[in-house]
């Protein structure tokens, strides 16, 4: 194939790219206003809890973990950076002594100290994380057998959710240990989607499938953009939303096939207009002053 015909397939790896050239270009415009609230973290929860989806509730924010009081913090915790990705600097706390954690993220116990130096130590080796911390609510899982609950990646083109990747991390810290699956809207299960990623881990559609795509929709429906990906966790207090990632880190990695796909339901969407975001924008930040 020709480097022209190449460029006039559709691909979603050409999109991504595409839509983050456009948000560097114009930070100021309401579309790069409206990303940069979808990812903060500390926003989008109030955003997606004004839908009605349960959200792990807040607990604290702090400019450096060295500021947490971990004397002060309930037992069950979780400890993550206020913007960050790949599960860097995220910590799964449950207290098992006098300044004594278990992470079940890392299957490690340690003490207060331990904390800090194991974040600011992947602070200094990973890109995808700051020093600014939150504490938030941890999630029970719903499903047996799993002290971390699976976690569910939607890939939503417009308002609908296409595609799902299944996550199980209770391996531990090494990602090599992560079990993944992906689906598709029907919860048929594909591999070969990433060829990095070992898709065939044993997993299987949670009973609450229906409900998992049915609370993806229900978020993707009031977000403008193309595309955006989902994080949702399956809990014992029902479908709980994680966050939301504009530019996956992966978007490089798929497969010839599914970048081909990925592209095309992409490109099959029509470019919102700027009112779309300004009135999106407005709505979000009503959202939030309201629950400030």
């Amino acid at each position: 194939m020709t480097e022209s015909a190449d460029n006039n397939t559709p691909s979603f790896k050409r999109s991504i790219q595409a839509s983050i050239d456009l948000y560097r270009e114009q930070k100021s415009s309401p579309r790069s206003v409206a990303i940069k609230l979808l990812n903060t973290k500390k926003y989008s929860k109030l955003f997606v809890k004004s839908l009605g989806v349960p959200v792990a509730e807040t607990l604290g924010l702090h400019p450096h973990v060295n500021d947490v009081d971990f004397a002060s913090l309930p037992d069950h915790v979780v400890l993550k950076p206020q913007w960050g990705s790949s599960n860097n600097g995220v910590f799964l706390l449950e207290r098992i002594g006098d300044d004594m954690w278990r992470d079940d993220m890392r299957s490690i116990e340690c003490s207060s100290e331990g904390i800090r130096a194991a974040y600011l130590d992947e602070h200094e080796r990973y890109r995808s994380i700051n020093l600014p911390v939150m504490l938030e609510e941890r999630f029970v899982s719903a499903e047996s057998g799993y002290p971390v609950p699976l976690d569910y990646k939607g890939y939503c083109f417009g308002d609908k959710t296409l595609m799902l990747k299944q996550r199980d991390v209770n391996g531990g810290r090494n990602q090599s240990e992560w079990r993944f699956q992906y689906y598709d809207r029907d919860w048929t299960p594909h591999q070969q989607v990433r060829p990095s990623v070992a898709d065939n881990g044993g997993l299987n559609p949670p009973e609450n499938r229906e409900k998992i795509i049915e609370t993806m929709d229900l978020i993707a429906r009031e977000i403008p953009l193309r595309f955006i990906s989902i994080d949702m966790y399956n809990t014992n207090s029902g479908v709980g939303f994680g966050e939301f990632t504009v530019h996956p880190g992966a978007y490089l990695h798929y497969t010839r096939k599914w970048d081909h796909t990925f592209g095309a339901w992409y490109n099959e969407l029509d470019l919102p207009h700027q009112q779309e975001f300004e009135e999106f924008v407005k709505r979000f930040r009503d959202c939030i002053a309201s629950q400030s």
